[in-house]
């Protein structure tokens, strides 16, 4: 055995260990979906995508007031929010504090997501992405009052590749224990 598959068995090895991983991994998918929350509607509806160069990975992130891009501390998941108290480095206007939020929200739910569903990691993990998706599928619809197509369609998607998940890897199971 390798010494990824080592630690990737430690980690996912008793329900503590994997609840806390996906804790971990949850508040970090979380930052993602801040940028996939403000930056997708900006590329499908608004056309930036095309006239402003932008895309869910670039450009780097930046101050909305004095565009300056972000150093990578400025980008760690709430903590970062937490040590420069929620102000910009630069010009220090106001970080919403939606951004933690949405990290916070997503560490809470893959964290629930893991402790319910230990036993089924394959189940645990399809449906913490599903939650994912209709996290930000309800942050865009607050913010733009209107819900994008690819939420409706990942819904059957999902349900799908958990009903095929669920009958072989016995979900029941997670139930029972």
């Amino acid at each position: 055995m390798d010494f990824i598959t080592l630690n990737l068995q430690y980690w996912i090895s008793t329900k503590e260990t994997f609840t806390f991983t996906m804790i971990v991994f949850g508040v970090m998918v979380g930052s993602f979906s801040n940028v996939i929350i403000y930056r997708y509607p900006e590329i499908i509806w608004y056309g930036k995508g095309k006239s402003e160069g932008m895309s869910l990975s670039c450009p780097n992130s930046r101050c909305p007031k004095c565009n300056t891009e972000l150093k990578w501390y400025h980008n760690i998941p709430v903590l970062s929010w937490l040590a420069l108290r929620a102000k910009c480095a630069f010009c220090k206007v106001k970080i919403p504090s939606r951004y933690p939020l949405v990290e916070l929200l997503m560490a809470v739910t893959y964290g629930v997501i893991a402790y319910l569903m230990y036993g089924t990691i394959v189940n645990a993990v399809i449906f913490a992405i599903f939650a994912n998706v209709i996290i930000i599928g309800c942050f865009i619809y607050y913010d733009h009052n209107r819900l994008m197509k690819i939420f409706w369609v990942s819904l059957p998607v999902f349900i799908f590749l958990f009903a095929i998940s669920s009958s072989y890897f016995g979900y029941y199971v997670a139930l029972i224990d």
